[in-house]
């Protein structure tokens, strides 16, 4: 499963708005939500995050997953093998045997997303012919907005030099590149 970002966590920079992570498990509480375990970049410690701050880009699951009540309340989707009583304390603790099984599962999970959400704003130019659309491969535009579903797809506009407004649609990552990612003022 892969998720993105869709707010700055203001406490944890690595957690940015559009930020791409592959998620290693879910965590489901009646209560309280949905959580993802994912892994900080910087040195591939898994933590939970809040659920409600990302969107699913792509919702496949590993079939090593499997489904581990924690409560009458709660319950675990992910591998079998993290699942186990205590493990998640092993692992913090440095156990060598659940630092084994970590990686070991580890490398069944998508690891390094090679999706890439532009932000808002962003100053693109095209790399491909646009749909409906004359204008020449390389033509200058911003991006308006994302569109996860039903897949990634960009609000694109492009004027001309007096101003107006010469394309405007979604258009796949695949059809742009990216120039700068300023915000307006």
């Amino acid at each position: 499963m892969i998720v993105v970002s869709v707010e700055t966590d203001p406490h944890h920079k690595w957690r940015a708005e559009g930020s791409i992570f592959a998620v290693q498990a879910i965590g489901i509480d009646l209560q309280k939500g949905v959580t993802f375990r994912i892994e900080v970049p910087e040195d591939r410690t898994p933590v939970i995050v809040p659920g409600a701050s990302f969107e699913v880009l792509d919702a496949s699951t590993p079939s090593c997953w499997v489904v581990g009540p924690t409560s009458s309340q709660s319950f675990n989707l992910g591998p079998q093998a993290w699942q186990g009583a205590g493990f998640w304390e092993s692992f913090f603790d440095g156990d060598p045997a659940a630092l084994t099984l970590y990686d070991e599962f580890r490398s069944s999970l998508p690891q390094d997303p090679d999706v890439n959400v532009l932000p808002e704003y962003a100053t693109v130019k095209t790399v491909q012919p646009l749909p409906g659309s004359d204008l020449p491969i390389g033509s200058i535009g911003v991006v308006l907005g994302v569109i996860h579903e039903p897949d990634l797809n960009y609000k694109l506009e492009i004027v001309d030099d007096s101003g107006e407004e010469v394309f405007s649609g979604r258009v796949g990552p695949e059809m742009v590149e990216e120039l700068t990612s300023d915000t307006p003022d």
